[in-house]
């Protein structure tokens, strides 16, 4: 296939305004992102692909993320370039189809710079474009048109599968805090022991180790009302304030507070990030200097039930695997965590408690901050929240038959994103095979 360059079929327009100045007005304003903008004035009025002059990713990377198509009149902003043909023997349409499918070959090679990567105008005018007719390039608009229309369709419907199994997702840890995943358990185990008889071993126990002074002795929480409890329990079960369930909670202290040296040993700070619903984030945490004074009652354990008492509202708690790190962990001010007597609390059953819905809105009511950016909770009121609270074994048994559910659930959604991609990638195969002159339209 015959090319010419862009330069030879277009006008290459540099913006003229600052995304971060422009003012809100009447013409839409291009930008980088996937969204529009607007302005109180236009720079151009006609058909145009709008191209990104930096590269998205940075750091020495070029990458274009999207290329855009804009009719009427318009703004857009300085790191981008309007291509508006010079003459009807090009569709701005074709051109826009053309670049956004081809870019990682045609365009982002013309990209050049070490540190911030960008494409000058003289070199996007060298950009190649097919030599054929206007008829051809309508017939490609026209079959892309097509292509996107049924494309569109099978996005929503993945979408839509998507969305159920996350239902999917919550209504299995519904289920399993409200003892219906386990009730054959149940039938096939009719002498567990009863979670009361639990309970009152872990209080007993608790009560020793404050008596040895070994944990100190924690302000009593009061009764469960009826008025209370969210739903009923299986028959062994209860109703329980979190806290009872637990030996104490304590929190990180800023560094300014920590003290005693330990030598010769790599130490993160546990953040926020690195919390998240049912999962430990390795890689998200704070770096500590070598020989940082670390306070050892601060060190996070393999085990460690831990929960952000500041930061967005859908981080509730997390079993932390320390294990997978290449360096050891301290609490951060921000971060809770409950420790509880090894054999009597399974904590991956609080965990996936603590992600219920039923249970989460519980814990959600009592946090304080707006909603849309921090929000804050004291370990009184994480404590204080109504738990229900199974016999040791069916925890564990619980905990069995969610992994199970949630990997068939991974599976789904592994699926769908695969799907998703192939259906992304066909479109753009059938396409570039139409610009490389491979099929017949």
């Amino acid at each position: 296939m015959a090319y010419v360059q862009l330069g030879g079929i277009c006008n290459v327009v540099k913006g003229e305004i600052g995304i971060t100045k422009a003012i809100p007005g009447d013409y839409p304003m291009v930008t980088t992102a996937e969204f529009r903008k607007s302005h109180n004035k236009f720079q151009l009025d006609t058909e145009a692909v709008l191209i990104p002059l930096v590269s998205a990713t940075g750091h020495g990377h070029a990458s274009i993320k999207r290329v855009h198509y804009q009719e009427g009149k318009f703004a857009f902003g300085s790191i981008l370039a309007a291509c508006v043909p010079k003459d009807e023997n090009y569709s701005a349409k074709f051109l826009y189809i053309y670049f956004n499918l081809m870019k990682d070959y045609v365009l982002v090679p013309l990209m050049k710079g070490s540190a911030n990567v960008s494409l000058t105008l003289g070199n996007l005018k060298k950009a190649k474009v097919p030599n054929i007719s206007l008829q051809t390039q309508l017939d490609i608009v026209e079959l892309y048109s097509k292509i996107r229309i049924e494309q569109d369709k099978a996005t929503d419907v993945l979408a839509k599968q998507e969305t159920d199994i996350n239902y999917l997702r919550q209504a299995i840890l519904q289920e399993a805090v409200q003892g219906k995943l386990t009730a054959d358990w149940r039938a096939n185990n009719p002498y567990t022991e009863d979670a009361s008889q639990l309970l009152k071993r872990i209080q007993e126990e608790k009560a020793q180790l404050i008596k040895d002074k070994k944990i100190k002795k924690e302000k009593a929480l009061p009764p469960i009302t009826k008025d209370e409890i969210p739903y009923e329990l299986p028959e062994g079960w209860v109703w329980c304030r979190l806290g009872n369930t637990l030996l104490y909670s304590d929190s990180g202290k800023s560094p300014n507070c920590v003290k005693r040296p330990v030598i010769n040993q790599e130490w993160g700070v546990l953040t926020t990030t690195a919390v998240q619903q049912n999962r430990f984030v390795e890689n998200a945490n704070k770096v500590l200097p070598v020989n940082y004074e670390i306070n050892p009652k601060q060190i996070v354990e393999i085990g460690d039930i831990l929960i952000t008492r500041a930061g967005p509202i859908n981080r509730t708690g997390i079993s932390c695997k320390v294990d997978k790190l290449n360096f050891n962990l301290i609490l951060s001010d921000k971060t809770i965590r409950l420790k509880y007597i090894k054999d009597s609390l399974f904590p991956d059953f609080v965990v996936l408690t603590l992600n219920s819905e039923s249970i989460r809105n519980l814990l959600l009511d009592k946090m304080i901050g707006m909603a849309s950016s921090q929000v804050n909770i004291s370990q009184t009121n994480i404590k204080g929240i109504c738990f229900p609270f199974p016999p040791l074994e069916e925890q564990k048994a619980i905990v069995e038959k969610v992994n199970a559910l949630m990997g068939l659930c991974d599976v789904l959604e592994q699926e769908v994103q695969q799907s998703q991609a192939h259906s992304e990638q066909l479109m753009q195969s059938v396409l570039r095979e139409v610009f490389e002159g491979e099929k017949t339209i």
